[in-house]
């Protein structure tokens, strides 16, 4: 596989998308201290997942909604 140079808009964006991965790393927790789960290194696994099924939405099971 060749490896192609970035362009320099995709290369900007992918700096300032892992700052705010990191920003929301150190503000989620400070905002919802009651949830784990929250790092840096979490946050971009969840968006990863989330790009790799972008047409399933993600519910609460169904035992979990009923009252």
């Amino acid at each position: 596989m060749e490896h192609r140079p970035r362009h320099p808009e995709q290369t900007t964006r992918c700096w300032l998308g892992a700052r705010i991965v990191d920003r929301l790393a150190a503000d989620l927790p400070r905002d919802f201290p009651e949830m784990t789960g929250l790092s840096s290194r979490s946050l971009k696994y969840m968006r990863a997942f989330a790009e790799a099924f972008p047409e399933r939405d993600i519910v609460q099971q169904v035992i979990a909604q009923s009252p």
